[in-house]
């Protein structure tokens, strides 16, 4: 059984107001010493903050990203850890959470976009393996959660779970 990872921006950092402009809330991408492929199986991403007075939606988008921009660098956890006998070593794919500069990200890249309202959330898994969102193995090549909001301005929970 491969390992599944999860990494989510309460890990690390500080969480990032969203604004009218798409905020990466966390990424999962390959790094030079480590090409790897990461197949995302499940997103998770709700509002946790006090809610608006006036309810307001929040977009959710992935992306595919090429250049990293600011953030914390996040330790993913194994999800099946109990299940593996020995040391698990970590993940190859690096993962960043709270972004204070946005990666760069390609036009037109969009894999899942998908809106609720503030006081609900986002689930989305994978029905089966040629359903995940596989990433590239080219160096800082990845996926971006991110979510923007009209008026909805605090912050947001994401959450990506892959394997490699």
């Amino acid at each position: 059984m491969a390992t599944t990872w999860n990494t989510n921006n309460t890990i690390g950092g500080t969480q990032q107001n969203l604004s009218t402009s798409y905020k990466t809330l966390v990424n999962v991408y390959a790094t030079t010493g480590a090409l790897q492929r990461t197949y995302v199986s499940s997103l998770h991403v709700g509002a946790n903050a006090a809610p608006n007075s006036t309810d307001c939606p929040i977009q959710v988008d992935v992306s595919l990203m090429t250049a990293e921009g600011t953030a914390t660098t996040l330790t993913p956890l194994a999800m099946n850890a109990t299940l593996e006998t020995g040391t698990i070593a970590g993940p190859r794919s690096t993962s960043k959470g709270n972004h204070t500069a946005e990666p760069t990200v390609t036009s037109n890249s969009t894999r899942l976009a998908r809106a609720f309202n503030q006081r609900g959330y986002l689930y989305w898994v994978a029905m089966d393996d040629q359903h995940m969102i596989v990433g590239p193995a080219v160096a800082n090549n990845g996926w971006v959660l991110r979510a923007q909001s009209p008026n909805y301005a605090s912050t947001c929970v994401g959450e990506i779970q892959f394997q490699e």
